[in-house]
């Protein structure tokens, strides 16, 4: 995907820096991609300006290597455990609630990582100093790309069905009772991020999480 490639953080003034891509032309002087900028001592060529940085492709995928799921189950003398985990590897996508959660936006909430950014010249930090309206400091990068890789406990069911011996005696053709989870967490990369609803390599701001949930029950059959 193509990004801007970011840099570091400028320790003196808290701005962002970013490599420029510069365009790569054949012989007939037409563009056929991007690479980055250096200059002729081999050091690469710095900007803070956005529009100067330019969009280069940085060898990230959206899409995963691997995904499934694993279902298990598991009985002894009445109960059974049952599991199902789902799966993603490999891929990356671009966190734009993270990057959104940054910037300083009036009225919004800030992400808990802000309290890590720029505040003194000399500091060593990758977050820019806190200034509103100021694009450029949080200007799409790949910074801000994260692997999708994921775990996901998507339900843990633990059951106890009652011996045939008990339920002739009650008069009872079948009984069981149960608790189950669903949606019990998802192991990512980072806190909160749901890397599972596309395959565009972006988070959707506006979508649900799955509701968390655990059920306690019985099934009763005469």
């Amino acid at each position: 995907m193509p990004l801007r490639k970011y840099y570091d953080i400028d320790p003196t003034d808290g701005a962002t820096r970013f490599h420029v891509w510069e365009d790569v032309k054949d012989e007939n002087g037409v563009i056929t991609g991007s690479k980055l900028s250096y200059n002729e001592a081999g050091e690469p060529v710095l900007t803070k300006n956005m529009n100067d940085a330019k969009y280069g492709y940085v060898g990230a995928s959206a899409f995963p290597k691997l995904q499934g799921a694993v279902k298990n189950d598991f009985t002894y003398k009445g109960f059974t455990l049952s599991a199902l985990l789902t799966y993603s590897l490999g891929g990356q996508m671009y966190d734009a609630v993270y990057q959104g959660m940054l910037s300083s936006t009036i009225g919004e909430s800030y992400h808990p990582d802000v309290k890590n950014s720029w505040k003194n010249a000399g500091d060593i930090t990758e977050l820019p100093r806190l200034q509103y309206s100021k694009a450029d400091l949080y200007a799409a990068s790949d910074y801000f790309l994260i692997s999708s890789n994921y775990l996901n406990i998507r339900n843990i069911t633990l059951s106890y069905d009652f011996s045939n011996q008990l339920l002739e005696k009650w008069g009872m053709g079948q009984l069981s009772v149960f608790v189950t989870g669903e949606n019990l967490y998802m192991f990512t990369a980072r806190t909160g991020m749901n890397p599972t609803f596309n395959f565009s390599g972006t988070q959707d701001e506006f979508a649900y999480n799955p509701n968390r949930s655990v059920i306690l029950g019985f099934s009763l059959q005469f």
